[in-house]
């Protein structure tokens, strides 16, 4: 679902993410005050300025507190400004509390948890939003460039035991050697 039969439109986040945001759309006349504070805020976390980004999504959210994209990227500004993970974490959460389907939901609390470190728990969550957004075409993007690591090789043995290093290397020269294409 990409938003457009729900009154939204694509927003590109440039290099804090390399996906596509959906941020609610209203007739120009028709405006809120917090959907264009809102969008400032967004034209500042694609430039890179989280701080401003941040004050900007701070006053969205409490002019609209159950708007669920405005928690999500108040909380997402928040860790990559602030780094406080905790409040952060709780504002993505809060947001997909209150709507599960919405793809941008789960790419921002993946960003968060990517940009503190628990990478695992990104792709658990992209995993998770794939389960309640009917297999989202962002959603397996951004998991496809997480890559996925095989098992080990022998399985009975700890992924950094020597044979399983040795094993996995020499399976990975291989399966590149045969996946090949040749030259023409």
């Amino acid at each position: 679902m990409d938003g457009a039969g729900l009154g939204m439109r694509p927003v590109s986040m440039g290099r804090v993410m390399a996906r596509m945001a959906v941020v609610p759309v209203k007739d120009e006349n028709d405006q809120s005050e917090a959907i264009q504070i809102f969008r400032f805020g967004l034209a500042h976390l694609r430039d890179g300025q989280t701080f401003e980004a941040l004050a900007a999504f701070r006053q969205a959210a409490s002019l609209e507190p159950q708007n669920p994209y405005f928690l999500s990227y108040y909380g997402l500004a928040l860790g990559q400004a602030s780094r406080n993970w905790d409040e952060a974490e709780a504002l993505c959460l809060a947001a997909l509390r209150l709507r599960r389907q919405v793809p941008q939901l789960y790419l921002n609390l993946a960003e968060l948890y990517r940009t503190r470190g628990r990478v695992a728990d990104a792709v658990e969550t992209l995993t998770e939003g794939l389960r309640y957004t009917g297999s989202d075409t962002k959603l397996r993007e951004a998991l496809a460039n997480y890559g996925t690591r095989r098992p080990p090789v022998l399985s009975f043995l700890p992924r950094r035991h020597p044979m399983n290093v040795f094993l996995g290397r020499f399976r990975h020269r291989v399966s590149g050697m045969i996946h090949r294409r040749p030259k023409s």
